[in-house]
Order: C-alpha cells, then structure tokens, then sequence
C-alpha cells in the first residue's frame, strides 16, 4: 500500500486510484483548501465514470469545499486519522454538500494490505 508523504504524490497517484464503477452515475466538483507545510488550492472533477485533478480554483462552482491541514488530509488518506473524527473534531470543515465528501471514500477505495 502506498503511504502518501506530499501533496505532489496524490496528485500523481489518484487517477489511478479512482474507481469508475463505484461513480457511476456520480457527478461533482470537490475544492480543497489546504493550510501548513505545501498548502494551497486544489480540485477534483468527478463525472462520466472519470476524474480529473488540478491545483488551483476549480473551474466551475464546487459541491462541496474541504479545509484542512496538509498533514491532516495526508493523514486521512493513508489511514491513520478517521475522516469523520477528523470532521467531529473540527480538524475538516466542509462548505457545501457533505454527502460529495462522503463519497471520496467510495470513489477512492483505499487498498487492503
């Protein structure tokens, strides 16, 4: 299992991570904002059984904003900190739609080891 270290190797990384079947019929604009070591603005385009990633404004309005820490978000994706403890802990805030945030965990299986 991959343990991401940067910001820079999900970016490179999730494309292949993203699963089709499991976004069937899905459709959203997912903007993070992320503060600490390597912050800044990223997106995630979800549609058509495909993603897109970038850094920067998302081109078009998001379904929902996530803001965390660079560690933190780091943290989510290789397991060691639970999303929704992260979320109840006010260490992920969210604007907009929750359920989109819920479903990058659908969208993103992490591998079993």
């Amino acid at each position: 299992m991959i343990v991401f270290e940067s910001l820079q190797q999900v970016g490179a990384a999730i494309t292949d991570a993203f699963d089709p079947t499991a976004a069937n019929g899905d459709a959203a604009m997912v903007q993070f904002e992320f503060t600490g070591n390597e912050g800044g603005t990223y997106w995630l385009q979800v549609g058509e059984m495909r993603c897109s990633f970038g850094e920067g404004s998302a081109p078009q309005p998001a379904t929902v904003t996530l803001f965390c820490t660079v560690e933190d978000w780091l943290c989510i994706l290789n397991g060691t900190l639970n999303p929704v403890t992260a979320y109840t802990r006010g260490r992920l805030k969210l604007k907009g739609n929750p359920s989109t945030a819920l479903k990058l965990q659908k969208w993103f299986p992490r591998p079993k080891e």
